[in-house]
């Protein structure tokens, strides 16, 4: 469900999925069959005209293990920060930054949480083309801080037709 508004933009999600398998959390995976019910939520708020945007959101998703397989909770959150018509109008500058999905729910993994920032710019090159570069930061991949931080750069385009 999506509220949008000139003020601020508000979504709640919900996702319920099934798998026979093993089923995956992002990087938490146990043999098995399990449920999964999601829950998340986002909130974008637009300040002085639309100028400046600042948001964040949150997920919560419940895994519910089947016979063997182990019941445990995934969090993830994230906060945002954008400014419009930089270097131009319909332009943003922006930077998100937020905790990845982890647990601290299974016996044997890492009790580190990462973090990840991304510093993008989001410019029209035309009415049909939008390009967006950007830096990604990740600390502690996998929830693990025995691996290095990761740099990440990413061109992302979308086209219209």
């Amino acid at each position: 469900m999506t509220l949008t508004t000139d003020f601020v933009d508000a979504a709640v999600t919900y996702v319920n999925a099934y798998d026979d398998s093993a089923f995956s959390g992002g990087v938490y995976t146990v043999a098995g069959p399990a449920v999964a019910n999601t829950y998340g939520g986002q909130v974008n708020f637009k300040l002085f005209d639309g100028v400046l945007e600042l948001g964040g959101g949150a997920a919560y998703t419940d895994v519910s293990g089947i016979g063997a397989r182990p019941d445990y909770d995934l969090w993830s959150w994230q906060g945002t920060l954008a400014l419009n018509d930089v270097f131009g109008d319909g332009n943003t500058l922006g930077v998100l930054a937020g905790v990845p999905t982890y647990t601290r729910d299974l016996v044997g993994q890492s009790r580190d949480t990462a973090f990840l920032t991304e510093v993008y710019y989001l410019f029209n090159l035309n009415d049909n083309i939008q390009i967006t570069p950007s830096v990604i930061w990740l600390s502690d991949p996998f929830n693990n801080n025995g691996i290095d931080d990761t740099f990440i750069g990413t061109i992302r385009t979308l086209f219209r037709f």
